[in-house]
């Protein structure tokens, strides 16, 4: 019984590194995406193209297209869709959760109530819940990492930044964070 669980645990753990390893070769296209270059800035692309010297991409805030040599480039991730799916299951889940608890708690202070209404009422609130959330996240792009450059690497998974982050959804929000890098780089 230990060994079968040990085995699927390291049977998942396998399976999610292997879903999560990049390429250290650019891909030869991305339609949609973001490029991180080496001075930092981060730029919303369309139909990247590469060659071993450069990157050729249409900037989507200067509307026009450049080029950036390749040893500029530190990520290229591509946009894969919208948040919208995620949204929608945490803000509904918090919605089954919340009018659950809610009837639970009219059931307990009022005594006996109609246990007919009580589903709808569920139901209901889970429904408004999640299309909020599918609202709210039709307005998040997702990303996925194409290409990072290995040159450019300084800290391996293992040792990645912890950070802890509060922020909103609006384009400048005022948060709350906390950094620890674990990784000592020498030079």
């Amino acid at each position: 019984m230990k060994r079968t669980h040990f085995l699927s645990i390291l049977f998942v753990a396998l399976f999610a590194t292997l879903c999560h390893a990049q390429s250290s070769q650019p891909p030869a296209s991305v339609p949609k995406g973001l490029l991180t270059t080496a001075d930092g800035k981060k730029i919303e692309f369309q139909n990247l193209t590469t060659s071993p010297e450069q990157h050729a991409f249409k900037n989507m805030a200067a509307g026009k297209y450049q080029t950036l040599p390749a040893d500029q480039v530190l990520r290229i991730e591509q946009q894969t869709g919208t948040e919208a799916g995620m949204w929608a299951l945490y803000l509904g889940g918090a919605g089954l959760v919340g009018s659950l608890l809610g009837v639970l708690s009219a059931q307990n202070d009022f005594g006996e109530t109609n246990n007919s209404a009580d589903v709808p009422i569920v139901l209901g609130l889970t429904a408004a819940s999640a299309l909020i959330g599918l609202a709210i996240g039709s307005g998040h792009k997702k990303y996925q990492t194409v290409y990072d450059a290995p040159s450019k690497d300084s800290t391996s998974s293992l040792f990645a930044p912890f950070r802890i982050k509060i922020a909103s959804p609006a384009p400048r929000s005022i948060g709350i964070g906390i950094s620890y890098n674990l990784s000592h780089t020498t030079r």
